[in-house]
Parts: C-alpha cells; sequence; structure tokens
C-alpha cells in the first residue's frame, strides 16, 4: 500500500512540473526585432565599426530591402544590432515566422 502511494505522489509531482513547465515556457516573450532597410549603407558600417573609426567607400550590390539594419532586444543571441543580408526582403526577418 505504501508503495502505490509512494508512485502515485511521485507521478503527480513529476506531471505538475512538466505541466509548470511548459506554462512558463508558453508566457516567455520571444525577442523583439526591428529592421531599418532605409539607412544609408554607410551608417550603417559606421554603427557596426563604431566612433573613432574611418571608413570610405562603402558600396553594396544587392536588390533594393535585400539588406538592412536589425536591432533585437529580449534574446541571447550574442549581438543585439548589425547587419541584415537576406535572399529576400529583409524586412521579411520580422516575421511572423513560425
Amino acid at each position: 500500500m505504501k508503495r502505490t502511494l509512494r508512485f502515485r505522489l511521485v507521478l503527480f509531482v513529476t506531471l505538475l512540473s512538466v505541466l509548470l513547465g511548459k506554462n512558463v515556457l508558453a508566457q516567455q516573450v520571444p525577442g523583439t526585432l526591428s529592421v531599418n532597410t532605409t539607412m544609408p549603407i554607410q551608417e550603417m558600417v559606421q554603427n557596426l565599426v563604431g566612433p573613432g573609426v574611418q571608413i570610405s567607400n562603402v558600396q553594396v550590390t544587392a536588390a533594393n530591402g535585400a539588406y538592412g539594419y536589425y536591432n533585437i532586444t529580449g534574446t541571447e543571441i550574442g549581438t543585439s544590432e548589425g547587419i541584415i543580408l537576406s535572399t529576400g526582403k529583409a524586412i521579411n526577418a520580422i516575421g511572423p515566422n513560425d
């Protein structure tokens, strides 16, 4: 009898942890991505290298809208901003990407 009670208790605690874990994951807010495709390429590159670094002769060969400058918050991808390159429209990276 004690084994059955212990088994039921372990099963209940396990199921409760799984259900609570799924609920916590479902409430996480995904990162917020913004893409600027109108920023001049010179400014995009200057943002990457930072102040005090001179750049010149910046050129890009790509379709209009296929590149842009992105900012992202709420993630741990290791960078919060940069240049996005796409085979389509860079703005489509915002999603939804289900």
